[in-house]
């Protein structure tokens, strides 16, 4: 009549007794949580950026973290280099590109963009931002410059240390 508590860190429900899938780490779920992350807005050279529904709702299962939420920049001065956005738990600095490094699509309204771009955000080893940019046709992305009321509407999963 009440929640299964795992009293000990580092422990959880065991799984091995299923089978296994090629390359497989661990069979023990070990990690649960939701909550809201208030998300900071940094440039990555100078500049600052003052967002308005930066509270992004997200859940953490075991290692894989999914956001998502809106975000609005009310206002911006002087800004050089990427947007970066805070996120609520690392990314992993070590293991493989699989799980360092990411990249993944962002709707936007209101966000000047033509038809040859699109926006999405990018994810590296070790950090615990996401950057904002652009593609540009088949070329490599270009950092994203924030205008104020500029909106991102966001949803993605990651993996966290």
């Amino acid at each position: 009549t009440g929640n299964l508590v795992i009293g000990t860190s580092g422990k959880g429900i065991d799984f091995s007794a299923t089978s296994d899938g090629g390359g497989m780490s661990s069979e023990v779920f070990d990690d649960y949580e939701e909550g809201i992350h208030e998300a900071l807005f940094t440039m990555s050279t100078s500049g600052t950026c003052t967002w308005n529904r930066d509270k992004l709702a997200y859940t953490k299962i075991g290692r894989l973290v999914h956001i998502q939420g809106e975000v609005t920049c009310a206002s911006i001065s002087s800004p050089a280099g990427s947007m970066r956005m805070t996120i609520p738990f690392a990314i992993p600095s070590a293991a493989s590109d699989r799980d360092t490094n990411f990249g993944f699509t962002v709707a936007s309204y209101s966000v000047a963009f033509d038809d040859s771009q699109g926006p999405l955000g990018v994810g590296q080893a070790g950090t615990s931002y996401i950057s904002f940019a652009y593609q540009q046709d088949d070329a490599a992305h270009a950092a994203y410059v924030p205008a104020a009321n500029d909106t991102f509407f966001l949803s993605f999963s990651y993996i966290a240390t």
